[in-house]
């Protein structure tokens, strides 16, 4: 007798950090699909808002499974000498995460649509805005046997409901005694439930077994999976010795992972053993082994699901340190794969951001930041990130930049308003951030209401001054002391908000480099870049090879006025317009359609009068120090003829110019 089917809608992460956590719970659900319980869940880019293709599909279904995993730290945040030193020290830790914001959206609407929930919120995640009588279900990544009780217990009373059974135990339906000859009865139903879903039963039990290092009793439920999954096929027999292996070697049993090896040998055409081993030597930090795995799985599949593999080994080269050649796989990957979905061109982008800010070129980490966002701007969890990694950067523009956008997306989040306030802060735009304070704080972020406290505080205010002087104003007699404060409030709102629009400008500028520079250089072709070059300091030839750019010239720098008065008043000579000499060295590293430069000037030394000498004779001669060094990047154009440079200053660009290829 078929089930009822039962649908339901999961809202969760996929940030790429969050696949470990979110795919035991993912083979969880699948284990009830015997049973009727089908889920489904919405795109990559549709997550910045419930857009109408996801309320359709919320709308449509029984339930809602939402899957609250950590995505960002937020910091409380303190001013004075102990911040200080703090920061000095790095005693900053994260008192709270926030949660994906589009899932915490889409919870809000299934619980206006009054859908069953199941709510999974792991450790430390806060979870402001939504309301009613709420039961979550607490779980930790690394220990989800208490996490699988309850939500099997919730999951068979959705299937019981459906079929009109009762449920009393966490994975069986209770079966009723049934009279011969009678109709169908919600006994027999259950029984069907049970025989069908032999499978489900047999994951869940081999689960709690293994984490309980009940070998044998595994093995049991193993055994009788694997009974089943024969007789789907070889594939599926192999996924399920895989995943026995797998889970059993994670749980510390000490022959699993031999055993692991082994079904992968013998097994060398598919790639399910050896992307389980892959996580496997993740899990245990064998980060290089893993990645070899990883992309030998690559190797036996097709498109997509190769590209995914070959995205997991470049972050395990990331952790292994390996950063050059964690780059090199993912700007192949993605110069090799244009027609894949953009799901995983993204998680390419995301992983080269991970990968170039390890490498601690935190300018080119955010091009490519920019460039994802600029790809799929629906990433509230990048920006998010973004957003946290420009404040560490001292890019406090565009700090504000990325918090503000996300919280014009998503007006109740709480984490987003509580940085909000941070990045204001940041820029000295007091009132705009006590107002992101406030605004956190309704939606119930006690960090902001610390934030909030410590900056009254500090400003020897127990209260809103606003609030105090409009409730002065209201008393006979008034000061007019009292309304000029108040003016004088409103001139300093009028002047942030002036300087809050020129940081926003600022930013924009930042921001298009940043993109035009990301995808440069994730670009695979550079243009011809081997010829004459105008810079601001002159012309100079530079020549490519074997990624470098590299060129040297000789520059006249006429004499300022003063000095040589100066030497004509002193005694020394008259005054002369013989020209100083420079050594102009330009060393580059290529990328794509962008290089990352570094200009050395030697000390200026005048000519000899008369000596007739030449400009490289001379330089020659009177050799040199540097006498300084500048650092930038450069977006090569299509063409290679008109590009834009960004020169740098403590690690950040201050000024941007064009530069010239002659003809």
């Amino acid at each position: 007798m078929l089930m009822p089917k039962i649908t339901a809608f999961v809202a969760r992460s996929f940030a790429s950090e969050d696949e470990p956590k979110i795919l035991p719970i993912i083979n969880f659900l699948d284990s009830f699909r015997p049973l009727g319980f089908v889920w489904e869940t919405a795109e990559p880019a549709e997550v910045e808002s419930v857009s109408e293709k996801v309320r359709q599909k919320i709308d449509e279904c029984d339930a809602f499974v939402g899957i609250f995993t950590r995505r960002h730290p937020i910091y409380a945040t303190r001013e004075g000498l102990r911040a200080a030193f703090d920061v000095l020290r790095g005693r900053f830790t994260p008192t709270a995460w926030s949660a994906p914001p589009w899932v915490l959206q889409e919870s809000g609407y299934a619980l206006k649509a009054g859908k069953r929930l199941i709510l999974l919120r792991e450790s430390g995640v806060e979870i402001p805005g939504l309301q009613g009588d709420l039961e979550y279900i607490p779980f930790d990544p690394f220990s989800l046997t208490t996490t699988f009780q309850k939500a099997s217990e919730m999951v068979n009373r959705l299937v019981a409901s459906s079929a009109g059974i009762a449920v009393e135990t966490v994975v069986s339906a209770v079966a009723q005694r049934k009279d011969v000859d009678a109709a169908p009865s919600p006994a027999t139903t259950a029984e069907a439930a049970r025989e069908s879903g032999k499978e489900g039963d047999s994951f869940l039990e081999m689960i709690l077994r293994i984490e309980e290092h009940d070998w044998q009793g595994a093995d049991e439920a193993y055994q009788s999976g694997l009974h089943i999954a024969r007789e789907k096929g070889r594939d599926e027999a192999v996924h399920w010795e895989a995943l026995y292996d797998f889970e059993r070697a994670i749980t510390g049993h000490p022959t699993a992972l031999n055993e692991l090896r082994a079904l992968a040998e013998s097994n060398p055409e598919n790639p399910t053993p050896l992307a389980f081993l892959g996580s496997c030597l993740f899990d245990f930090k064998q980060y290089t082994e893993a990645a070899d795995c990883y992309r030998s799985a690559s190797l036996l599949c097709k498109s997509d699901d190769a590209t995914g593999h070959l995205i997991r080994a470049a972050n395990c080269l990331r952790l292994a340190k390996k950063l050059d050649e964690a780059r090199e796989t993912l700007i192949n990957s993605w110069n090799s794969t244009p027609t894949a979905k953009r799901e995983l061109r993204s998680k390419i982008l995301r992983g080269l951001y991970s990968v170039l800010k390890d490498s601690g070129d935190s300018f080119q980490a955010f091009a490519i930041g920019e460039a994802a966002l600029h790809y799929n701007p629906s990433q509230s969890d990048l920006r998010f990130s973004l957003g946290f990694d420009y404040e560490t950067a001292g890019y406090f523009e565009l700090n504000v930049h990325h918090f503000r956008l996300i919280c014009e997306k998503d007006p109740r989040n709480a984490g987003a308003l509580n940085n909000l306030g941070v990045a204001y802060s940041n820029l000295g735009l007091a009132i705009n951030s006590a107002t992101s304070y406030r605004l956190a704080l309704q939606y119930e972020s006690t960090l902001a209401a610390s934030n909030l406290g410590y900056r009254y505080l500090n400003a020897g205010m127990a209260e809103d001054a606003a609030e105090i002087l409009l409730e002065a104003q209201k008393k006979k007699d008034c000061v007019p002391e009292v309304t000029r404060c108040l003016s004088a409030v409103d001139e300093r709102r009028k002047e942030e908000d002036e300087k809050a629009a020129s940081a926003l400008e600022s930013a924009r500028k930042h921001q298009d480099f940043l993109v035009s520079f990301g995808m440069g250089y994730i670009s695979g072709v550079s243009p011809a870049l081997a010829g004459d070059w105008a810079f601001p300091f002159g012309k100079i030839t530079l020549r490519l090879g074997s990624g470098r750019l590299e060129g040297e010239v000789m520059i006249k720098v006429p004499e300022p006025p003063n000095v040589g008065l100066g030497r004509w008043l002193g005694g020394l000579s008259a005054p002369t317009s013989d020209p100083r000499v420079e050594r102009v060295q330009f060393l580059g590293e290529v990328c794509g359609r962008t290089c990352k430069y570094k200009i050395i000037r030697k000390d200026v030394r005048v000519l000899p009068p008369g000596s007739g000498m030449t400009l490289l004779a001379a330089a020659a001669a009177l050799g040199g120090h540097p006498s300084s060094v500048t650092e930038g990047y450069i977006f090569f154009g299509n063409d290679g003829c008109s590009d834009r440079a960004a020169e740098l200053k403590d690690g950040k660009p201050s000024e941007y110019y064009e530069i010239r290829k002659e003809a």
